[in-house]
């Protein structure tokens, strides 16, 4: 079902309608990932559980964090992962050397005044998936 290209798969088939049906079971998140855009690196994965070596979240950057992002303060973000299903919050922070009290605070002149995160997560079931916005917006 999975292709080599997972913007050919649909978010939903028809084999998922029992899922979609079956109210009374919560999603495993199987893993949990922040990415950054980096002007020199592009989008990178800064953080990710399990690690590497337990579970590869190849092109997860991309689809976290896709393109015109930096057009936006906010945004939410659904997409496949092999047979699995993604969701993330991006957020831009504009970030300057007087927010001291910021997370962000230190900015290298190569930022460009902004900088872009995603904070997402990998679940095995789409039900239910939406109950980690507000989870993910806050971590966002």
């Amino acid at each position: 079902m999975a292709s080599d290209n997972d913007d050919d798969v649909p978010l939903l088939t028809d084999d998922d309608e029992q899922l979609i049906t079956s109210e009374d079971r919560e999603p495993t998140v199987e893993a949990v990932f922040v990415v950054t855009f980096d002007v020199k690196d592009g989008n990178t994965i800064e953080f990710q559980m399990p690690e590497k070596s337990q579970m590869a979240l190849n092109d997860v950057e991309y689809k976290a964090l896709p393109s015109g992002s930096h057009r936006v303060n906010q945004d939410f973000v659904y997409f496949r992962h092999g047979n699995k299903y993604g969701l993330a919050c991006l957020a831009r922070a504009n970030v300057s050397n007087e927010d001291n009290a910021s997370a962000v605070s230190t900015v290298v002149p190569s930022q460009r005044g902004m900088c872009i995160k995603s904070v997402g997560i990998i679940t095995s079931s789409i039900i239910h998936i939406q109950s980690y916005l507000q989870f993910l917006q806050n971590e966002a």
